[in-house]
């Protein structure tokens, strides 16, 4: 009975073991299943995908449909879908300004918002202008919102202190897909100091264009915080100013600066430079006559202790008394910058006279600075003829074969249509070349109509 017994306990014991075994392999089953789903629960598959290019004649982005098999992790897809956006479509006018180096560093998913960080190696040098910035930001943010898990996308740039995705647009806040047209810029000048030469620069850039003139004063005044293209020079304005508003009337532009601009490091000098760059660059707008400031909405004697903004302020603010600024050009390895330069006229200053100083170029001491004229030598002045609505018909006697390319045309261009709007009343100018009216420089630069100040 024993052995039995044995036997019998045996038998029970295997099955209790088998039992365990079965249920071991049950939940084993499980914790596989669950593991597997849990990493591919957000898997996506994808057969066709639309990427957007851009196309410049119409300057828009178009989507293209493009047979793509995606299976994986979102962050496999978005990564796949990168790479193809810096692939053009064979045989097309298209573009994109993806490059094919891009990095992505890091994608995270949340609430529908997909944040994707990426190597600065993505802001390459293609990107120069207001639209083209745009046309590459939106071509992500739109390829990236075809996929329904997504909805916005928050463009990080791996380093990048500023709030822009390389200059214009703000990529702050997380964006949804653009369905309307692409931001464009407009041009204007922004004005700069070298502490070498001691003089003010002016740089033709972009801001985003706006219908809003308020806006645009807050472009400008965002675009002066960023800071000069050009290593050697400066705005003064302290790092981490912030605009928080601006408003234009009655030829007024107030604006509202964050608390930072106390920080400001420098002297009573320096101060009134920034000044004057701030209400330089300002009053480019032509609905803007005078700049007035605030600090976290209230009114204040002075932005840094040194000069007096409780009323508002001019081109030139606490300048030496001159009436007549001309305009001439400085040279650097990538682009050609413009100098104001003050005289002054006995009398009313016309555009004769103007036009006349002009032609003789900087001084000796502003040519040891490093400041020229894109004037060809030479060039005297045959007749001034105005006409009705400030405008104004110039005639030159110019050797047109001392052009040497288009830059210098149009600095040359640049040179007389600044200095009469600053120093006249005329805003419309149109070149004669020896009492003819030319339908283009050597270099194709058109002149056969009237010119205005951009």
């Amino acid at each position: 009975m024993k052995h039995s017994g044995i036997i019998l306990n045996t038998r029970d014991y295997k099955r209790k073991q088998q039992s365990r075994f079965f249920i071991f392999l049950f939940i084993a089953g499980l914790v596989v299943a669950s593991s597997y789903f849990f990493l591919h629960n957000k898997d996506v598959q994808i057969h066709t995908s639309k990427l957007y290019f851009y196309d410049a004649s119409k300057q828009e982005l178009v989507p293209i449909s493009r047979d793509i098999s995606l299976n994986g992790t979102l962050e496999k897809v978005i990564k796949i879908l990168i790479d193809n956006l810096s692939r053009v479509p064979d045989k097309s006018n298209l573009s994109t300004f993806v490059p094919a180096f891009a990095r992505v560093k890091s994608i995270a998913m949340n609430n529908e918002i997909c944040t994707i960080t990426f190597d600065p190696t993505l802001l390459t040098e293609q990107i120069d202008s207001v639209i083209k910035e745009s046309a590459t930001v939106y071509s992500i943010v739109n390829t990236l919102t075809e996929i329904p898990q997504i909805k916005k996308v928050k463009i990080n740039i791996e380093g990048k202190k500023d709030p822009y995705f390389k200059r214009y647009i703000s990529i702050e806040e997380p964006l949804v897909r653009l369905t309307g047209q692409l931001p464009k810029g407009m041009k204007t000048l922004l004005y700069f100091y070298q502490n070498i030469s001691e003089t003010y620069i002016a740089e033709l850039r972009e801001i985003p264009l706006s219908t809003e003139p308020s806006t645009e004063a807050s472009h400008i005044m965002n675009q002066l915080i960023i800071g000069p293209t050009q290593k050697d020079l400066n705005s003064f304005i302290p790092s981490g100013t912030k605009v928080l508003k601006t408003k234009i009337e009655n030829g007024i532009c107030t604006i509202d600066l964050s608390k930072e601009i106390r920080r400001f490091s420098f002297g009573a000098e320096e101060e009134l430079i920034m000044l004057n760059l701030i209400s330089l660059s300002i009053t480019e707008l032509p609905s803007v006559e005078r700049v007035g400031f605030l600090i976290e909405g209230k009114e204040v004697y002075s932005l840094a202790g040194h000069a007096s903004v409780n009323k508002p302020i001019q081109r030139w603010y606490g300048s030496p008394e001159h009436n007549c600024l001309l305009y001439f050009t400085r040279k650097t390895e990538q682009i050609s910058l413009l100098t104001p330069s003050f005289r002054t006229i006995p009398d009313k200053p016309d555009p004769t006279k103007v036009i006349t100083l002009l032609l003789n170029g900087p001084t000796a001491k502003e040519k040891e600075n490093g400041i020229i004229t894109d004037i060809p030598s030479g060039t005297k002045l045959n007749a001034i003829n105005p006409r009705e609505n400030n405008e104004l018909i110039v005639d030159l006697n110019i050797e047109l074969n001392k052009f040497s390319n288009a830059q210098q045309e149009e600095n040359f261009l640049r040179q007389i249509i600044l200095t009469l709007y600053e120093s006249t009343s005329f805003r419309k100018v149109m070149i004669y070349i020896n009492g003819k009216n030319m339908e283009s420089l050597p270099f194709g630069t058109d002149i056969s109509k009237f010119l205005s100040k951009y």
